[in-house]
């Protein structure tokens, strides 16, 4: 990923959390977060993040490291799984009651 997209990237992240805190701060709610997870910048932009991070040369429970993502391609691979994971806890946090009381 170039330094423009990098930086467009964070532009757009930075807005985004603006635009959310000023909601936050009116009381106002907030609709269709699971959407705005599931956008590509969102996702790429966590991506680029983690693997910056020194932790990302250690191998995690899955076995791999930073170097096994070295290519925009096998980056781009991450992000589909992603997306169907948050759509599966949407999905789930809309059809299970976590606010009922149980007798």
């Amino acid at each position: 990923m170039s330094t423009f997209a990098l930086s467009f990237h964070e532009g757009k992240r930075f807005e985004t959390q603006t635009r959310l805190a000023q909601r936050a701060i009116q009381n106002q709610k907030f609709s269709r977060l699971h959407q705005l997870l599931r956008w590509n910048i969102f996702i790429d932009l966590s991506i680029t993040r983690v693997l910056r991070n020194l932790g990302s040369k250690t191998p995690g429970v899955d076995g791999k490291t930073r170097s096994d993502y070295a290519t925009p391609e096998e980056k781009r691979n991450l992000r589909e799984p992603g997306k169907g994971d948050i759509e599966e806890l949407y999905d789930f946090a809309c059809t299970t009651n976590i606010h009922s009381e149980t007798a």
